[in-house]
């Protein structure tokens, strides 16, 4: 036997060449990783970019509905008109507060999140949602129990994301409750 390697080199080579190995796929892993980091950046900055436009998109039609709907309330004199216009202008300001979270969503992912913090009776922001869904429940035949106390429920805190919250909660509520369901809003 004439190898120039002894058994003891052989086994060193081969403790080498699995630790080359194990370098190998980490190099591999590392570059596949820093790919991986860098799409999904690009994915990021694309959803970025997307709310900011749609965010801006969105403004100019609303603030014309916003405006002829108010100047059209203003005329009219029939309830069953106004009452319509209503729920136009209820769906449009929902509209608008759902582009603002669109704005709160990239702020709070960038660190910039603002809450602006007032007092507020909890009843009045129940109120309102429920006013502002009333078409759903009423399409599907549902009812709607509603059970505030008399004396107002004070809360400090940001009235729109209080607001966006509880219309969250109803709207699915009404949507995964059946046909002629029962839904019941409770506060206290």
């Amino acid at each position: 036997n004439s190898s120039p390697f002894s058994e003891e080199d052989g086994q060193v080579l081969m403790t080498l060449a699995a630790q080359a190995a194990v370098a190998i796929e980490n190099a591999r892993l590392i570059t596949a990783l820093q790919k991986a980091y860098e799409q999904l950046n690009r994915v990021d900055q694309l959803k970025s970019d997307f709310i900011a436009i749609a965010s801006h998109e969105l403004r100019t039609p609303l603030g014309l509905i916003l405006g002829y709907a108010a100047m059209l309330k203003e005329d009219l004199k029939n309830p069953d008109t106004a009452q319509q216009l209503d729920v136009v202008m209820t769906s449009a300001l929902r509209l608008r507060d759902l582009i603002d979270d669109m704005v709160n969503v990239q702020h709070i992912e960038e660190g910039k999140a603002k809450l602006v913090l007032t007092e507020f009776a909890l009843q009045e922001v129940v109120q309102r949602v429920l006013q502002a869904v009333s078409e759903l429940y009423t399409t599907k035949e549902q009812e709607v129990l509603v059970s505030l106390p008399s004396q107002p429920l004070s809360l400090t805190a940001d009235r729109e994301k209080i607001t966006l919250v509880l219309n969250n909660l109803l709207t699915n509520a009404i949507k995964f409750t059946d046909a002629r369901g029962r839904i019941m809003v409770t506060a206290e």
